[in-house]
């Protein structure tokens, strides 16, 4: 097998590992969900997410809802247990932000990053190998 066979094969094979490292990202990604307190409101918030009330929240969305208007940021696993955007207690609406980012400490998140920066690896050295050669 000639040299220049060699590494054609070596950029189609680190290629394909980043290519399989990015479908591996997107198919295994961890997201973890945050819920914010934004700010309160007399009247409904226009544009607004869904609407909850608070005493038909479950007790730990109550919590999660009190500890959120304290100043203490909420963290979730999944979205199951998130409260509403909006929620209304004692006659004031209450804004927050739900919202989705990835845990990059998950390693569902972290192993596919890395796998592709080794095909990314291979690749780059290929290519190197193939410009200094005479």
């Amino acid at each position: 097998m000639s040299s220049s066979t060699l590494q054609f094969l070596l950029l189609v094979v680190g290629m394909s590992i980043v290519l399989g490292s990015v479908v591996g990202f997107f198919a295994m990604q961890d997201q973890d969900f945050k819920y914010v307190y934004e700010q309160s409101h007399d009247d409904y918030p226009h544009n607004a997410g869904p609407t909850g009330y608070y005493e038909e929240l479950s007790p730990e969305q109550q919590q999660a809802v009190d500890a959120a208007i304290a100043g203490t940021p909420q963290r979730y696993e999944d979205g199951s247990g998130v409260p509403p955007e909006v929620v209304k207690k004692n006659g004031t609406y209450h804004e927050f932000d739900a919202f989705s980012h990835f845990d990059w400490g998950n390693p569902n998140t972290f192993g596919p990053v890395l796998v592709g920066l080794f095909g990314l690896g291979v690749t780059v050295e290929v290519a190197r190998r193939d410009v200094r050669r005479p």
